[in-house]
């Protein structure tokens, strides 16, 4: 069994005593190698018994490797939507909302709902003054959230936007 420092997490190694040709472990030179690729690169199809307690493993080690790798390329806000997904575990869906569901960060969601809208009706400039001025760009930033079109969190003082449905 090996322990991971600080955890109560074990695994059972396979037995490397029956492996009939050299192990070689590589790791994949990108972030975002899956788990498979990584067993590839381990050269585990040939231990018996490495299935599961061994992928098991190197997922708790490539994930966090992933998650550095996009905050490098993201910044804080990725770190910030990891955590916001419910943890390390959810890199896939994090990556998959910062490349298709960021809309941008807005000092509020009634910002980012006003782009929104002027963006998607330019006839709104021909609204007289008195009617454009009274759009409740609050509310619908508030319904637009409740209703789950959307979901924002805080970052570096900043609202980011997702959309909630890709």
């Amino acid at each position: 069994m090996i322990g991971l420092p600080g955890s109560r997490t074990s695994a059972v190694l396979p037995d490397l005593t029956q492996v009939s040709a050299p192990l070689a472990l590589t790791w994949p030179d990108r972030a975002d190698a899956d788990i498979s690729e990584t067993a590839q690169c381990a050269s585990l199809a040939d231990v018996p018994g490495s299935e599961t307690p061994f992928h098991k493993l190197v997922s708790d080690l490539i994930q966090p490797h992933q998650v550095a790798f996009e905050i490098t390329q993201h910044g804080p806000v990725f770190a910030s939507l990891v955590s916001y997904l419910g943890g390390v575990s959810q890199v896939e869906e994090a990556r998959r909302y910062i490349a298709e569901g960021y809309r941008g960060a807005y000092t509020s969601l009634a910002d980012y709902a006003q782009q929104l809208i002027e963006d998607c009706y330019s006839e709104l400039d021909s609204l007289p003054d008195f009617i454009r001025y009274h759009i409740d760009y609050e509310g619908i930033a508030r319904d637009m959230e409740l209703g789950g079109d959307v979901f924002t969190f805080e970052c570096e003082g900043r609202v980011h936007v997702f959309d909630a449905y890709i």
